[in-house]
């Protein structure tokens, strides 16, 4: 696992951890962990879009796959 993706679980866990204690009232912390995740979700976003295409060009050039079969 690569350091960057280390620091973003350590990122949510600490989201979640301040959550449970209620530091999510401070807006200065609150806003941060919202640009985290906001940016976090975008990533996400990107890689399943990558993924849909790396399927799509897989099953487009294999044979083998019944094209009437979504």
């Amino acid at each position: 696992m690569t350091e960057e993706i280390e620091k973003k679980i350590q990122m949510l866990a600490q989201i979640r951890h301040d959550v449970d204690d209620g530091s999510y009232l401070n807006p200065f912390k609150a806003g941060a962990h919202i640009v985290f995740l906001l940016s976090l979700i975008d990533e996400l976003t990107e890689a399943l879009f990558k993924i849909n295409a790396a399927l799509q060009e897989k099953t487009k050039n294999d044979f083998n796959l019944d094209p009437g079969c979504k």
